[in-house]
């Protein structure tokens, strides 16, 4: 109903924009008669056009990341902040060859980025009001996200996971529990941290792994900027691909 609705929204958009221009051109004698747009052909011709172009735009609209919920003026940049890493750190992974390039595409597509982004500011906005770490489990059964904001650069954050969670495997061992037993095939990490509300220092960092007793069988994406020398030591240097 949704696409129906944008539909006939766009064509009639189309149709008020197409007639306006063909009248227009017609107007000063370059290739239409004007008689033909009145008559009952031309706007049925002008209509058929509008009706045929207009799903091409509404579908690659849909495919456009779009905040899941209302933002503030504040969360609103925060999210348009996100969206810009994530789609840069998601066309990363798509450049690497992903293995499973087809689910990535899918479960981390334009509206699913607007959605985490989403997320991402809610949590970000309350980290620059009390200066602490936030941080929410989200995702369906595709896909379980976990997204944390802290108010640290990138070295920062690696000390703060470090003295926290023991370290970003330490991290892992825990989420990765809370992540399968909510059936998702895979478990996306994200942390989102700034330390300036101009946001010129704001970073991304995303790990992608598949889950135990799910189809989805791949290489972990990891994100190695918040690897502390012990994580180095667990996972005995052999990382496979970093994001």
């Amino acid at each position: 109903m949704k696409f129906l609705g944008e539909w006939i929204a766009t064509t009639i958009g189309f149709f008020i924009l197409l007639y306006v221009i063909f009248f227009v051109v017609s107007f000063i004698g370059v290739a239409f008669d004007t008689r033909d747009l009145l008559s009952y052909e031309g706007p049925l011709i002008i209509l058929g056009i509008s009706a045929v172009v207009s799903p091409i735009f509404v579908l690659a609209a849909a495919q456009e990341p779009r905040p899941p919920f209302e933002l503030t003026e504040r969360e609103l940049f925060l999210w348009q902040l996100a969206v810009e890493q994530l789609i840069k750190h998601r066309d990363r992974i798509l450049a690497s060859n992903h293995p499973d390039h087809s689910f990535v595409l899918a479960h981390l597509s334009g509206p699913k980025i607007g959605e985490i982004a989403g997320h991402l500011a809610k949590k970000m906005a309350l980290t620059e009001d009390d200066g602490k770490a936030h941080s929410a489990l989200i995702g369906d059964e595709h896909l379980c996200v976990e997204v944390l904001t802290l108010r640290e650069s990138i070295s920062g954050a690696c000390d703060w996971i470090e003295q926290n969670h023991g370290g970003y495997v330490g991290m892992l061992d825990r989420l990765l529990p809370l992540a399968s037993d909510t059936g998702a095939q895979a478990f996306c990490q994200i942390t989102f941290g700034m330390k300036t509300r101009e946001g010129r220092d704001v970073w991304l960092n995303m790990g992608l792994m598949p889950l135990d007793g799910t189809v989805f069988k791949s290489h972990p994406v990891v994100p190695t900027d918040l690897l502390s020398p012990s994580d180095l030591e667990q996972v005995g240097g052999k990382l496979i691909r970093a994001s």
